[in-house]
């Protein structure tokens, strides 16, 4: 394999990780209604879209 292709397949198995890692912490904070996380206005904007 060249290094180009070994580099592409590094970052890629690095961010499948994080995105795949990301999704459980936040799967885990709304399934257990972690206190003050819906709380946040900021927060409960990311899920409702945009209001136009």
């Amino acid at each position: 394999m060249s290094s180009d292709t070994l580099t592409t397949a590094g970052i890629l198995l690095i961010t499948v990780v994080a995105v795949a890692c990301g999704g459980l912490t936040l799967l885990t904070h709304l399934a257990r209604r972690k206190l003050g996380y819906l709380d946040n206005p900021v927060r409960r904007g990311l899920w409702t879209g945009p209001r136009w």
